[in-house]
C-alpha cells in the first residue's frame, strides 16, 4: 500500500557526494517518488543544491527526484517527502522511464502509476495536462482511476491579461476530466517561478475507493462563481474539481489521501489571522478523518504557509495536536488572497 516520509537535512558535510543524509529505504522499499525542499539559499549555495539534487538521483536511480521550488521554512537545510508503495508485498513489477518522468509498478491485480510532468511555456497548464493525458493512456489510465494529484500553480491569486490564474489553472482541468462525474484528492497551490507542475498517482486494481465531502464545507465544484474568482462573472465559469478527501482499503490496508484544506466553512474564508485559520483548518481536517472512520497508525502532515509569519508557533501546534514529526512546512501561495494558510494530509 502507499505511504509516505519525510525527512530532514540539517547540514552538509564538507564532501559534496556525502550529504549526510540517513538511508530512505524502508523495509527494503526504495521510493518511487522524492520532492525536495530547500531553504533560502545564497547563489553561493546554489551549487550545493544542484549537486544535492543529482546525489538523490544517482542514489536512488529509479526514483523520481523532483525539485519543489517552495522555501523550507524550518531550521533545516533542506527536506525530502519521499513516497513509497509497497511493491514487494505483493511481487510488482518496477519500470521507470527517466526523461519521462513516470514511474509504474505493477502486477496482475494492482497497476499503478506516478507521473509528475513541468512546464513554463506560454501555455503551461494546456501542455502539463497533455503530456499527462498522453502517459495515462500508454498506460491505458484514466483520470478516473487518480487517486491524489498535486497541482503547483505560479502566480496562483494573480491577474494576468485579464483572468485569474487558478481560473486559468481550472478552465484546462475542467476540459481533462469532462467525462468524470467524481473526482480526486487534489491540492492547488502556488510555486515560486514560472513552472507550472502536476504530479499524479494514478490506481487501477480491485481497490476499494470512497471520495469523501466535509459535512462543514461545500463541495469545491459546487461552488458560487465569485468565490472561485471575485472578478468572474459568469455563473458557468470553471471550478475545482477536486474531492475534499479519498479512502483507499487493499486487503485490509486503509490510506486516507485529505486533499489541500483551509479556514472554510461553507464556501466562505474565516479570520484573517494565521493561528485562528490553522485552528479551523485543523477542525475541517479532523472532520474528514472522523468521517472516515480510519485507524489513525500515522499521519503526515504539509503545512503551506502564505507569509513566513509564526512558521514556528505553527509547526508547533501541528506536530502537538496530530501527535507526530511527519510534517514539513513551505510558504506558498494559497489559492485565495485571504487565506493564509492550507494544510494537506496522508493518513494510514
Amino acid at each position: 500500500m502507499l505511504f509516505t516520509r519525510i525527512y530532514k537535512v540539517s547540514d552538509y558535510a564538507t564532501d559534496t557526494n556525502d550529504f549526510n543524509l540517513g538511508d530512505v529505504v524502508v523495509n527494503g522499499v526504495q521510493p518511487f517518488l522524492i520532492n525536495v525542499y530547500f531553504k533560502e539559499f545564497t547563489s553561493f549555495d546554489k551549487q550545493r543544491k544542484t549537486r544535492f539534487i543529482d546525489s538523490l538521483k544517482e542514489r536512488y536511480n529509479n526514483t523520481i527526484v523532483n525539485y519543489i521550488n517552495q522555501r523550507l521554512l524550518e531550521d533545516q537545510c533542506a527536506c525530502i517527502e519521499c513516497h513509497y508503495i509497497e511493491a514487494g508485498e505483493y511481487n510488482m513489477e518496477f519500470s521507470f522511464t527517466k526523461n519521462s518522468k513516470e514511474v509504474r509498478i505493477h502486477n496482475e491485480n494492482v497497476d499503478f502509476l506516478c507521473v509528475s510532468t513541468h512546464f513554463d511555456s506560454t501555455n503551461r497548464y494546456e501542455d502539463a495536462f497533455a503530456l499527462l493525458d498522453e502517459k495515462l493512456k500508454k498506460h491505458t489510465h484514466s483520470y478516473g482511476n487518480i487517486l491524489r494529484q498535486w497541482n503547483y500553480i505560479p502566480d496562483i491569486c494573480y491577474y494576468n491579461e485579464g483572468k485569474y490564474e487558478y481560473t486559468k489553472f481550472n478552465e484546462v482541468r475542467q476540459r481533462y476530466y469532462s467525462n468524470l462525474s467524481e473526482y480526486p484528492a487534489a491540492t492547488g497551490i502556488g510555486i515560486g517561478g514560472d513552472t507550472t507542475r502536476i504530479i499524479t498517482f494514478s490506481i487501477k486494481s480491485e481497490l476499494d475507493v470512497l471520495r469523501l465531502e466535509n459535512t462543514l464545507q461545500t463541495p469545491a465544484f459546487y461552488y458560487s462563481h465569485n468565490k472561485v474568482d471575485p472578478n468572474e462573472e459568469k455563473p458557468n465559469c470553471a471550478k475545482p474539481l477536486f474531492a475534499r478527501a479519498l479512502l483507499s482499503e487493499c486487503k485490509s490496508r486503509k490510506v486516507l489521501f485529505i486533499s489541500g484544506t483551509a479556514s472554510i466553512r461553507g464556501e466562505e474564508s474565516v479570520a484573517d489571522d494565521v493561528m485562528t485559520q490553522l485552528r479551523i483548518t485543523i477542525e475541517n481536517i479532523e472532520e474528514i478523518i472522523n468521517k472516515s472512520n480510519i485507524d489513525r497508525q500515522s499521519i503526515v502532515l504539509k503545512v503551506y504557509l502564505k507569509n513566513n509569519i509564526l512558521a514556528d508557533e505553527v509547526l508547533s501546534a501541528v506536530k502537538k495536536h496530530f501527535d507526530t514529526n511527519q510534517v514539513l512546512v513551505v510558504q506558498a501561495d494559497v489559492c485565495r488572497k485571504e487565506l493564509l494558510i492550507e494544510i494537506e494530509a496522508i493518513v494510514g
